[in-house]
């Protein structure tokens, strides 16, 4: 298992997680992101917005990006 931390991205702006998660793979810390993604723009469709700007940023404990994924990429628009 490894920790990794899911910032956002936000234009200029960079969210950090204090936290992070510990996942067996950073394949299922993608993985994650990408739900948490779209369970973020289903909430922000809820509110009369759509935020798909954002990108998670998945770091390791040392702070270098691992992974990127944007929100935009997480939704098909049809």
């Amino acid at each position: 298992m490894s920790r990794y931390y899911f910032n956002i991205r936000s234009g200029n702006l960079l969210y950090e997680d204090p936290e992070g998660d510990d996942y067996a793979s950073i394949e299922v810390a993608v993985e994650e992101a990408i739900a948490a993604s779209r369970e973020m723009t289903a909430e922000s469709v809820k509110k009369g917005e759509l935020v798909i700007m954002r990108t998670f940023e998945i770091t390791d404990t040392r702070g270098q990006v691992i992974a990127t994924v944007p929100f935009s990429d997480a939704i098909k628009l049809k």
